[in-house]
């Protein structure tokens, strides 16, 4: 089990991981693994309760080695996806046909790129600053 305390909560993870060589599971995964994440405030009141199932070709990890490599993965997501969601929250736009939530998902990323080389910090308040006066965008791409 893994516990780690901030933001106001208590996230616990707990990891359990088997063999397929049961015979359950997809065709093509060596190993399962059930990873419960629970989430309490800082008194210890239960706030929310997750089972997530996974599958793997790699035969040879442990549970702790599988709940790390999530838990990375998911970092990393968050790390990406949370300024797109927070500055022009992504999650709900409209845009979902055809190439349109790719091409919108490029053309946010391309913006947060040329913020970051051009050494801005305040992400969302630069953003704003842009919708207000467009033309505070050109020296950036120039």
């Amino acid at each position: 089990m893994t516990e780690e305390r901030g933001h106001g909560r208590i996230n616990r993870w707990t990891t359990w991981t088997t063999g397929t060589d049961e015979g359950i599971g997809p065709p093509c995964a060596a190993r399962l693994a059930v990873i419960r994440r629970d989430v309490a405030d800082l008194a210890g009141q239960p706030l929310s309760k997750q089972i997530v199932l996974a599958a793997t070709s790699r035969a040879r990890l442990s549970a702790a080695e599988v709940s790390a490599h999530l838990r990375r993965h998911w970092g990393i997501e968050n790390l990406e996806h949370r300024p797109r969601d927070t500055i022009w929250r992504e999650d709900d736009q409209q845009a979902y046909l055809g190439n349109g939530p790719r091409a919108m998902a490029t053309l946010r990323n391309l913006a947060l790129g040329l913020l970051d080389i051009n050494g801005i910090i305040k992400i969302k308040e630069t953003v704003q600053a842009i919708g207000r006066n467009p033309m505070r965008a050109v020296p950036l791409i120039t």
